[in-house]
């Protein structure tokens, strides 16, 4: 292992301000001599688990990990901190972005559950995005342009109206974000042939924790 230490950090660590719903927060000193780079990023998260969802925050000599991960048989929300004696390559730090939009879902999830519904929309919206963007693409391979300067009338997903959620309803809440999860697979996996599905992580996740 790449690591000189590592501690749990945050909420996690007084009983009394966490629930079902919060992080696992963790900082980690790499040994001395490793700069961060994306191989020692990955095999911590490998060790931790199994990354559903990925986003990174970059910093002089730091790189936040922020993730959703399978961790034996259950799902968790992990922040994994790294520290390098040494400057970090932005251009060393890549992300894909689907590791970010299912991120950003699973975050998503925690922040409406919680009943902050500004910014559990406001990512929820970035998601829909995500999938109005790869349904552009989609549409510009099929008619082969890619710029618009009329539309074609195309007909928008029913679950991207809104209409079947209501904030003050776990259940609907619940049911909306699974089938956002499954939306985003299935658009996801018809833009990209080695895609795994990860909807039923999202479906284990709300399992795990609404009763």
């Amino acid at each position: 292992m790449p690591v000189a230490s590592v501690q749990l950090i945050g909420s996690r660590k007084q009983p009394l301000l966490t629930d079902q719903w919060s992080d696992i927060d963790l900082e980690t000193v790499l040994h001395r001599h490793l700069k961060i780079t994306m191989q020692p990023l990955e095999e911590l998260t490998n060790h931790l688990g199994t990354v559903i969802g990925r986003e990174m925050l970059v910093h002089k000599n730091e790189v936040v990990c922020r993730m959703a991960l399978q961790i034996q048989q259950s799902i968790e929300m992990v922040d994994l901190k790294l520290i390098s004696q040494h400057t970090v390559n932005h251009r060393a730090i890549r992300n894909a972005p689907q590791w970010e939009a299912w991120f950003k879902l699973f975050l998503a999830t925690k922040k409406l559950m919680r009943k902050d519904n500004l910014m559990g929309m406001h990512l929820l919206m970035d998601v829909m995005r995500t999938i109005l963007e790869i349904q552009m693409q989609q549409r510009d391979q099929i008619k082969g342009t890619n710029f618009h300067r009329f539309g074609a009338d195309e007909a928008v997903q029913q679950i991207l109206h809104l209409d079947d959620l209501q904030l003050t309803d776990t259940q609907s809440i619940t049911h909306y974000l699974k089938l956002i999860a499954q939306t985003l697979d299935e658009q996801l996996a018809e833009h990209s042939t080695d895609y795994t599905l990860k909807s039923q992580y999202l479906a284990q996740y709300l399992n795990e924790r609404v009763r």
